[in-house]
C-alpha cells in the first residue's frame, strides 16, 4: 500500500485546488521522500497563470525539494530511512531506470528507459509535473538524493537546483578565461549565474537589471560594472566598456522580448567573435518579432 496524503495542484489558472493523491510502493532503485523544503521557482509563476510551455494545466509546482527519506526500494544501496537529502528534479521529468548501459555507469540522464513511477489525472487529464514539492511526499529515484551536512539546513540545500541549473548554463557556454559576459536580469538566477561564471573564469561580466538593490548585490558579488537599463541604453554602455566589441556571452535570465533583442545587439558578432547568447529565462507566450 502506497503513502495517501493531500498535494496542491493547478486545475485552472491563477488558482491551486488540493487533491487526496496517492504515491506507489518505490520500485527497486526508487526512494520515497517527505518534503521538508521546496522553494517558488520563477517557472513555478508561469505555471500558476497557465503560462507554462512544458506544463499544461493541470500540471503541480515546486521542483527544487530538500526533504528525509521515508522508504526505500529493495535494490537502494545508497540511501536510508532517515537520511537528510537534497532531491534533484521532483516532478519535472522522468526517472532513470538504474539498469541501463548509462545507469550503471554513472551517467542516468542518459537513461535509455527512462519512465514515471506514478500519475494522476484530474477529469481524465494527466496532470503535469507530478508529484509536487509543495505536498507532503513525493518519489524519485535514488541517483536523483544527494545527502546533505548536518549543518545544512533543508531550506539552503533547496537552493541547489538554482546551483546545478546555472553551472549547466556556463558549462554549455564553455565560458571560462578569456570570455567577457553579460548577465541581463539580476534576480536570483541571474545573480547565481554572475557567481558561477567568475568562479569558471570568465571575466569581465557586466550585470544588466533596472532594480537598484538587485545591481548592488550584483556589485558585491562582483560584477565589473553594472547598468540601470531604466537609465542608460544598456547595449551602448556595453559597447562602450568592450570598445565596441560586445561580449562573447549574453545569458539572458529576463525572459523577455526587450531584453533579449538588447542581448543580442551586444554580442560579438565582428570576424572572428563567434558571440553566444543564452536564453535562461522563460517567455509565456511564443513571439516571432526577434
Amino acid at each position: 500500500m502506497g503513502i495517501k496524503f493531500k498535494t496542491p495542484i493547478v486545475a485552472e489558472p491563477n488558482k491551486f485546488s488540493w487533491f487526496d493523491v496517492e504515491l506507489p510502493n518505490p520500485g527497486p532503485y526508487e526512494v520515497i521522500f517527505r518534503n521538508k523544503a521546496c522553494l517558488i521557482c520563477g517557472s513555478d509563476l508561469h505555471s500558476y497563470k497557465g503560462l507554462h510551455p512544458f506544463a499544461p494545466i493541470p500540471t503541480c509546482t515546486g521542483h527544487e525539494v530538500a526533504g528525509e527519506v521515508v522508504e526505500i526500494g529493495s535494490k537502494v544501496t545508497t540511501l536510508t530511512v532517515g537520511d537528510r537529502v537534497y532531491v534533484a528534479g521532483t516532478g519535472a521529468g522522468t526517472m532513470p531506470c538504474g539498469q541501463c548501459f548509462y545507469c550503471v555507469r554513472g551517467n542516468p540522464r542518459r537513461c535509455v528507459n527512462p519512465h514515471k513511477s506514478t500519475s494522476f489525472k484530474i477529469g481524465g487529464k494527466v496532470v503535469s509535473r507530478f508529484p509536487s514539492g509543495f505536498g507532503e511526499y513525493s518519489i524519485n529515484h535514488e541517483a536523483r538524493a544527494y545527502k546533505i551536512p548536518d549543518d545544512v539546513s533543508f531550506y539552503e540545500a533547496a537552493t541547489t537546483t538554482d546551483v546545478a541549473y546555472v553551472t549547466g548554463v556556463v558549462i554549455r557556454s564553455e565560458g571560462g578565461i578569456g570570455n567577457s559576459a553579460v548577465v541581463i536580469g539580476a534576480g536570483p538566477i541571474g545573480l547565481r549565474t554572475l557567481e558561477v561564471a567568475k568562479a569558471a573564469g570568465v571575466s569581465p561580466i557586466f550585470v544588466s537589471e533596472p532594480v537598484d538593490y538587485r545591481l548592488k548585490k550584483a556589485k558585491e558579488l562582483g560584477a565589473d560594472a553594472v547598468i540601470n537599463p531604466m537609465e542608460e541604453d544598456p547595449v551602448k554602455r556595453v559597447m562602450e566598456l568592450t570598445d565596441g566589441a560586445g561580449v562573447d556571452i549574453v545569458y539572458d535570465v529576463a525572459g523577455n522580448l526587450r531584453a533579449t533583442q538588447q542581448g543580442l545587439d551586444m554580442v560579438n558578432t565582428r570576424i572572428g567573435g563567434a558571440g553566444r547568447i543564452y536564453l535562461m529565462g522563460l517567455y509565456e507566450a511564443p513571439n516571432n518579432n526577434l
